[in-house]
């Protein structure tokens, strides 16, 4: 799975459960929960390693700043 693949699954999954939160916790909320979905699904995908990681730890960056392009 490539970055825009992996990336614009984080994005998804981090929309709906943010919508799913409280107004007052979405933004506080869903830069972390990008990160942490980005890291988790990219060991679940690759096996795990540091640099693995790491990688998944750039994906939910990487759909985090996707949000806050779009938004």
């Amino acid at each position: 799975m490539e970055l825009v693949e992996l990336g614009a699954l984080v994005f998804g999954v981090t929309e709906v459960i943010k919508r799913s939160l409280p107004e007052s916790w979405q933004s506080k909320v869903a830069p972390v929960l990008a990160v942490v979905l980005g890291a988790v699904f990219n060991v679940y995908l690759m096996g795990y390693s540091p640099e693995i990681v790491a990688q998944g730890l750039m994906y939910g960056l990487a759909a985090t700043g996707l949000y806050k392009a779009v938004k």
